[in-house]
């Protein structure tokens, strides 16, 4: 249950409820199982300080892409449900950097394994956490990810967007505000987790 709860609580919550129309067509395979999932937003240095989160995912404007990078070893992913064995894709969080401007937390798709042969993708690094005493079916794990390049429209887009040239777009001018509004709706997949324990 623990699993299902990443699964359908945190990750297909997070999708749902800070992607736009663009991702719309995950929820059917997230909702069967058909795409493992994780939510990477704790950090092994940051605590419970989300603003303070240091993975970055840098746009490139030449590419139409995000580079996520994990800058120290403080920002690796750390206790992320389903990544040790399972997950194939991870909403992660990390600062967006475009224009040569931090505009803050946002989350992104960033593929982990190949959906055929589930390798590892390029860049990334995965490991368990360990043993987890009476829940050693639950694959804990951490992830790092060295200049990872996923494409401009695996941003989750609710509440911000990135433009091909790399403007910066929010109906939220306040990036207080919008850290809220983002905070609430990835609080909410994780509530959703927690009922199902």
């Amino acid at each position: 249950m623990v699993k299902v709860g990443v699964q359908s609580g945190l990750f297909g919550g997070s999708v749902l409820n800070l992607g736009g129309e663009r991702h719309a067509h995950l929820l059917a395979p997230i909702s069967k199982l058909e795409l493992a999932g994780c939510f990477c937003m704790t950090e092994l240095l940051h605590g419970s300080n989300v603003k303070g989160l240091q993975t970055t995912a840098t746009y490139d404007p030449k590419t139409e892409e995000f580079v996520v990078h994990t800058p120290n070893k403080g920002a690796i992913k750390w206790w992320i449900g389903n990544a040790a064995l399972s997950g194939q894709i991870g909403t992660v969080f990390a600062r967006l950097i475009a224009q040569g401007k931090d505009h803050g937390v946002h989350a992104f798709l960033v593929p982990l394994r190949d959906l055929k042969t589930h390798e590892l993708c390029p860049g990334v690094i995965i490991g368990d956490c360990g043993d987890k005493n009476g829940l050693h079916g639950v694959d804990n794990g951490f992830i790092a990810f060295n200049q990872v390049r996923i494409p401009r429209v695996n941003l989750l887009n609710r509440f911000a967007d990135v433009l091909p040239d790399g403007t910066y777009t929010s109906p939220i001018p306040s990036e207080n505000k919008r850290f809220a509004v983002c905070w609430v709706s990835s609080s909410l997949a994780e509530h959703l987790y927690q009922s199902t324990q």
